[in-house]
């Protein structure tokens, strides 16, 4: 079966679906705007990148046109199975939904809004003028359920490498509580800030480091540069490490050297590093304003906190150190990992949803 995935570039968190997908039985192929940062490339899979046009009056990312003859063509010269089409935010993805719709290729709307919700306003216009399909399929939920048959939206978990020769996580006589944090260093909404306040309190009663890794990073930045001024002002030079614009492949070894990973950010439609952090055995500690709230059970793999709450999240770390139950959150994490976001669950969705799909419909028309 030949897959072509189209989105804006090709995103970290979808590393390990296209790794899963790239075997005997399918052939992934992908439609882009742009290769993407450095940090951001597959190590096999190279994107067809869509010319965009330079046309005035269309300057904002979302609405700029792209060569609509060119998506045709290549959709024509691949003749895919199936087409995932990442949201319907831009006019490139609108452009390939009519693309697949005009050559009889069955596309699915694949987007990030919780399973449970329903389907926006933008999206059912699209719908109703029979541009976009009447189904998607998400990673994203809160509950236990698979099939939403208001919306017939479709639950399909990102794999999550299994990682090999992963230890639980212990602290050992003298070490500090190693936090990790990961987040773009251009979104205020990430509240690197809050979790830096956060961690000098804590400093006070317990020993502890936190490490911020991103991209974006430039001392101009206003993000950059409260940061900076905090860390300076507080003298928490070697409690608060930033590190920029690491490489993919670096990243395994920073998961490895840290005990929990934090991530007080809002607004938050999925992210999947809270994910790969419990593969390394981290327990996670996010707002109930992310997406992936759904792979945190509180109290068992780590904690669901409050909206920018700061108090809670102060309280939580230094429980979470002070009980001593690091190690028991981190076997947890671990498990919950490996059972619940490993291939052969990903693939059982995945297939799944597609047999539903092709039953319920054989085309885009």
């Amino acid at each position: 079966m030949k897959i072509c995935f189209v989105a804006p570039r090709i995103h970290t968190n979808q590393h390990a679906m296209l790794d899963a997908l790239d075997v005997e039985d399918y052939q992934v192929f992908f439609m882009a705007l742009t290769q993407g940062h450095l940090q951001q490339l597959h190590k096999t899979i190279k994107p067809v990148i869509i010319n965009k046009l330079s046309l005035p009056f269309f300057k904002a990312p979302q609405l700029q046109l792209t060569s609509y003859r060119q998506i045709k063509n290549e959709l024509s010269n691949i003749k895919p199975n199936i087409v995932i089409i990442r949201d319907v935010a831009s006019v490139f993805s609108l452009q390939t939904f009519l693309a697949c719709k005009r050559l009889g290729i069955q596309a699915i709307l694949y987007n990030q809004h919780t399973l449970e919700a329903p389907i926006k306003r933008h999206i059912k216009l699209f719908q109703l003028i029979k541009i976009v399909p009447h189904y998607r399929i998400t990673p994203v939920r809160k509950t236990n359920m698979v099939h939403n048959s208001k919306t017939n939206s479709w639950y399909v978990p990102l794999p999550i490498p299994t990682q090999n020769d992963i230890s639980t996580k212990n602290i050992h006589p003298g070490e500090p509580l190693k936090v990790l944090f990961i987040g773009k260093y251009t979104l205020s909404r990430k509240n690197h800030i809050q979790l830096i306040r956060v961690i000098h309190r804590l400093s006070k009663e317990i020993p502890i480091k936190l490490t911020l890794v991103g991209v974006g990073y430039l001392p101009s930045r206003p993000v950059i540069q409260e940061i900076t001024q905090y860390i300076n002002n507080n003298n928490l030079q070697e409690k608060v490490t930033l590190l920029h614009d690491v490489e993919f492949v670096e990243m395994a070894q920073i998961y490895k050297s840290h005990h929990l990973f934090v991530l007080p950010s809002v607004r938050e439609p999925f992210s999947i590093s809270p994910l790969e952090a419990m593969s390394f055995a981290l327990p996670v500690i996010i707002t109930d304003d992310n997406g992936a709230v759904g792979a945190i059970t509180n109290g068992k793999n780590g904690y669901i906190m409050p909206a920018n709450d700061e108090d809670f999240l102060y309280e939580k770390i230094k429980f979470i150190y002070k009980k001593n139950i690091l190690s028991q959150l981190s076997v947890n994490a671990l498990e919950d990992s490996r059972s619940l976001y490993n291939k052969e669950i990903f693939f059982l969705y995945f297939n799944k949803t597609l047999e539903n799909l092709k039953f319920n419909s054989t085309s885009n028309k």
